[in-house]
């Protein structure tokens, strides 16, 4: 409609046509070559339309029942959430149908149960309200409720739902025997079919049971066999490192990996001696064993042989300080110890650092304190309490007179 508006517009403006025509021509021309994208899209749709055709045959060889499956070819269609996609292959189906049936009754059977427990809750806490309620009148002095038709007594209720839970674990106990037992015969039955008679072998129908199995070798049985091994049941594994030589029956190496014409020298050949490890340095105290004369006897006791290391030996000791050498105090005021600094000085104890002198105070320089001495009544000496004793005997002895035989009489003379 706009072109032929157009083309009257320009005939009126005295345009030429026949260059429109002609550039309407080549549009033409240009808009019958589709584009890439157009020219995919529609091989996409006749491979989809293919593909329905042969389904559509095959349906219709299709001798059993046709199924809603069957006739989706592949589309992308939205579902409900129960919504379950079977195979179209019929024993699969088959096989689904019946899983999916169980299911679902084994999912009505735990409904039932779950509303079967919920009643017999509810009923058990109806009795036990009623038996509190039935306290509450005996204490304030009224007279029992009259017993209704439905309701129960409590400990009844509880003893029916004790032995229901005792009668449910009961089931599912031998629900899952069973379960087992019927796994177990099945793969029972698949061994049995699987399993032919050596006198069946060559009949009619035997060859496509025969199943060719492959010929393993020895180390591919052993291995297969150790993984069946429970690994309690392993031998010990006492070296896992195999050797590189082989030796013959004599004793004598047949072959080494080392070539026998190499030329060795008397470091390769001569035996390895292991040198000894260092000793070992425990804990010390700090009493005798925190000398170092000590520490060296016990090291040349643990040391056995010969032992020479260009490595410095360094203990480090738990709480050891080593002694500083003592330095001297040195009054230079006084006369007496002048000599004995020299004599110091001359042995070659030279400090290491700068000595100081004392600070110029009254408690070093000042008078001496005179302390008094405490007189003590008399010297601890044997010989003198030995005398004064025996005087003080032979004075009593000599005012009382003794009626003592002297053969009884003990005293000093």
């Amino acid at each position: 409609m706009f072109t032929t508006r157009d083309k009257a517009l320009r005939r009126t403006m005295g345009i030429d046509t026949s260059t429109e025509d002609h550039s309407t021509n080549e549009d033409t021309n240009q808009s019958t070559e589709k584009p890439y994208l157009v020219q995919k899209t529609n091989d996409y749709l006749q491979s989809l339309r293919r593909k329905w055709e042969e389904k559509e045959k095959d349906l219709l060889q299709k001798d059993k029942d046709i199924h809603y499956q069957d006739l989706l070819f592949d589309e992308a269609r939205i579902h409900g959430v129960g919504y379950y996609s079977f195979s179209t292959d019929e024993t699969e189906r088959r096989k689904q149908m019946e899983e999916l049936t169980k299911r679902r009754q084994e999912t009505l059977k735990k409904q039932e149960e779950a509303e079967e427990m919920r009643k017999k809750r509810d009923e058990l806490m109806a009795a036990r309200v009623a038996a509190a309620r039935a306290r509450q009148r005996a204490r304030a002095g009224l007279p029992p409720e009259p017993p209704q038709e439905n309701q129960k007594d409590f400990s009844a209720c509880l003893l029916e739902l004790l032995t229901r839970q005792r009668n449910e674990v009961e089931e599912k106990a031998k629900a899952e025997e069973n379960k087992i037992k019927e796994e177990q015969e099945k793969e029972r039955q698949k061994l049995r079919e699987a399993y032919i008679r050596e006198w069946d072998l060559g009949k009619e129908g035997v060859e496509d049971k025969v199943k060719k199995f492959r010929e393993m070798t020895q180390e591919e049985y052993v291995e297969q066999q150790r993984n069946k091994r429970i690994n309690e049941f392993a031998p010990p594994q006492i070296s896992e490192k195999k050797s590189c030589f082989v030796f013959d029956s004599k004793g004598r190496k047949v072959n080494s990996e080392e070539p026998a014409t190499q030329n060795k020298t008397w470091s390769d050949v001569r035996p390895k001696i292991n040198t000894p490890p260092p000793p070992h340095i425990g804990e010390i105290s700090l009493d005798e064993s925190s000398s170092p004369t000590f520490i060296e006897e016990s090291n040349s006791k643990k040391r056995k042989g010969l032992y020479f290391s260009s490595k410095e030996t360094r203990f480090n000791y738990r709480n050891f300080v080593p002694q500083q050498d003592l330095t001297p105090i040195v009054n230079e005021l006084s006369d007496d110890e002048s000599n004995n600094a020299l004599e110091t000085k001359n042995t070659g104890n030279v400090p290491s650092h700068s000595e100081i002198a004392p600070p110029a105070t009254y408690e070093y320089y000042g008078p001496v304190n005179k302390k008094r001495i405490i007189e003590r009544p008399f010297k601890s000496d044997i010989r003198e309490a030995y005398a004064q004793g025996s005087k003080y005997l032979e004075a009593s002895n000599s005012n009382r007179e003794s009626n003592i035989p002297k053969q009884y009489d003990f005293m000093f003379d």
